[in-house]
């Protein structure tokens, strides 16, 4: 059966916002564009209360434009590995993977450019 999930808040501004799955939890992450993504795990299915911001994701400052975050796996030793949409000009885009420690609070290198022309990275609920 299908029924309306509580939501995070989000707080205010203008955001996009798309829902995956980490660590086995409902994950909500909210794009606050050009600037960073939250990320959100709802610890307890259903209860708006069990929702969580597990880190906010500041975008690199030598970055294109950032286009979507995706959390693809949560790493035990304290990273998510993300893979993220950039913008490099009207119409071209280039997904990019890489590791976020959550610890650090910063991206690990290396960072790995044009997925686009191999593959799609994607977690299905």
């Amino acid at each position: 059966t299908y029924r309306e999930i509580p939501q995070p808040n989000y707080g205010m501004g203008r955001y996009e916002l798309s829902v995956w799955a980490l660590r086995g939890c409902l994950c909500a992450v909210c794009d606050c564009r050009f600037e960073c993504s939250d990320v959100w795990i709802m610890n307890e299915y259903g209860v708006k209360e069990s929702w969580t911001k597990l880190v906010s994701i500041l975008y690199l400052p030598f970055q294109p434009f950032v286009m979507c975050l995706t959390p693809l796996w949560y790493v035990k030793d304290g990273g998510i590995l993300v893979n993220f949409s950039l913008q490099l000009r009207l119409n071209s885009s280039s997904e990019v993977l890489t590791l976020y420690d959550l610890k650090e609070r910063k991206f690990k290198h290396p960072l790995v450019y044009g997925l686009h022309d191999f593959n799609k990275v994607d977690t299905y609920l």
